[in-house]
């Protein structure tokens, strides 16, 4: 470890610094939604969908055409009509969106040229690790996917900047 600690190899490897964020979320509730009605109250605010009697809402239905599952049961929601609140809960607790991962890398150091000038070299990852988070289920009532995941990226890929900056 003699060539680290003196010459060349020295100058390379010390004065690094390291930078780290790491965010989990456990995945939040979903909540669903019908189409506004201009003629109820709150026209501004999304409207609940109203809950259809005697079905199950965490049965999950299979599609006969692409044999996708669905997250909740999209036969246990309809429309709320107008003049109407819909009846659904705000939020459905037992179906959630995924849980997310997200760790963001910072590698950076400050070479100094003599008293005055000096090199910034900065090196960034974000989402470091390229962990993919999918979309959650579609939860308009109305649209012909709802209920089921489009499995579409929700988050940003693997995103890398290098940058340096001279100050003098």
């Amino acid at each position: 470890m003699q060539f680290v600690s003196h010459g060349f190899a020295s100058h390379l490897l010390e004065g690094w610094e390291l930078g780290l964020t790491y965010q989990y979320n456990t995945g939040q509730p979903v909540s669903l939604s019908s189409p506004v009605q201009p003629a109820s109250l709150g026209s501004g605010s999304p409207m609940r969908p109203t809950l259809v009697p005697g079905q199950s809402i965490t049965q999950t239905i299979v599609n006969p055409i692409t044999g996708e599952v669905s997250s909740f049961n999209p036969a246990a929601f309809t429309e709320t009509g107008t003049y109407a609140f819909g009846n659904a809960p705000r939020y459905l607790s037992n179906v959630r969106y995924p849980s997310l991962i997200d760790v963001d890398l910072l590698l950076q150091r400050k070479i100094r040229i003599n008293e005055r000038m000096s090199v910034n070299l900065r090196f960034e990852a974000l989402n470091a690790l390229n962990t993919v988070v999918f979309g959650g289920p579609d939860t308009l009532v109305t649209d012909t996917n709802f209920g089921y995941n489009p499995h579409v990226q929700a988050n940003n890929p693997r995103i890398g900047q290098v940058s340096a900056r001279f100050t003098f």
